[in-house]
């Protein structure tokens, strides 16, 4: 703006918006105008750390396209900073008589911004915790922000070190895990409040809780002692587990022994796996006593165990 620019101008006394107060400055303008020239300006002059932002006030019959020009090179959707007492002038582009807008001088505050805003988990097994992943705290914001509390809820947990205040232009990482409770889709969301405009903000989280089945077929067998019987057993994922199942017998009678075909089995998050239980009674006088008997056959991945119950009938 030129000296006598400057001089032509209306210039308002100084603003000083208070540091400590989030509360904005509204200053009307009053733009006169004929044939789409403007004739006046109004200059302000503001000093302090403040963001600007420029609206026609809706109480106007039109809104005509804006222009702010200072020696920070601003624009009416972009706020403009400035520590030091500086001249903004406003003016509008398009022809009309008598119309105004509002110039807003607001103390800055600290911006939140989350990234990513989603955290989606592949399938995890039950009673297991997974590998954490990272939800990005930034204050964007020209003032420091205050942190109230940063929670999870649902099958996921957080941990993180932001502290309660965030400086301008910093960031804190957010580390967010899964722990299924039930088989299936589990969802929950990750809560940061603040004092930023729009608090709280939220992250969207998502996984998979999985397991695995086992049950065995015949219920019931028959044999003499010295005699030996197979079991059936199937394995199948719940919601796409997958891993490596070891079979066992625990509990097996006196004199009766259990052997696998295979010894464990690979489930593949779709199809049922399958095994075979050979069950070996002894005969004799130390055999196996006549009597009916439940045997336990369990499947083992990692903390993960089932098992399924058959009948062994001994004549």
């Amino acid at each position: 703006m030129s000296q006598e620019e400057l001089n032509r101008a209306q210039v308002q006394p100084l603003l000083q918006p208070a540091a400590s107060s989030l509360v904005p400055q509204v200053v009307p303008m009053e733009v006169n105008r004929t044939q789409g020239l403007f004739l006046d300006t109004t200059l302000f002059l503001v000093a302090g750390w403040f963001d600007v932002v420029c609206q026609w006030d809706e109480r106007l019959p039109s809104s005509p396209e804006l222009s702010l020009i200072s020696a920070l090179a601003g624009s009416e959707d972009k706020p403009i900073r400035s520590q030091e007492p500086t001249p903004f002038q406003f003016y509008a582009d398009s022809a009309g008589l008598g119309q105004g807008f509002l110039a807003t001088f607001a103390p800055p505050a600290g911006i939140a911004n989350l990234s990513p805003t989603s955290l989606t988990f592949a399938g995890q097994p039950l009673t297991t915790t997974s590998p954490a992943q990272t939800v990005t705290l930034s204050n964007t914001g020209g003032a420091p922000l205050t942190i109230t509390s940063i929670t999870s809820d649902g099958d996921f947990s957080e941990s993180n070190t932001c502290g309660g205040t965030l400086a301008s232009g910093a960031n804190c990482p957010i580390s967010v895990a899964f722990a299924p409770t039930v088989t299936g889709g589990r969802n929950g969301t990750l809560t940061v409040y603040s004092d930023a405009p729009g608090s709280p903000h939220t992250v969207s989280l998502t996984g998979t809780g999985t397991d695995f089945s086992v049950s065995a077929s015949p219920g019931t067998q028959t044999v003499k002692a010295g005699k030996a019987t197979t079991y059936a057993l199937s394995l199948g994922p719940l919601s796409g587990f997958t891993g490596v199942a070891a079979l066992s017998c625990p509990g097996a009678p006196a004199r009766v022994t259990c052997t696998f075909t295979p010894t464990s089995v690979q489930l593949d998050g779709t199809h049922t796996s399958t095994a075979t239980a050979s069950v070996k009674t002894t005969s004799g006088k130390k055999g196996t006593p006549r009597g009916t008997y439940t045997l336990t056959f369990t499947g083992t991945s990692g903390t993960l165990s089932h098992s399924a119950t058959a009948i062994l009938v001994v004549r």
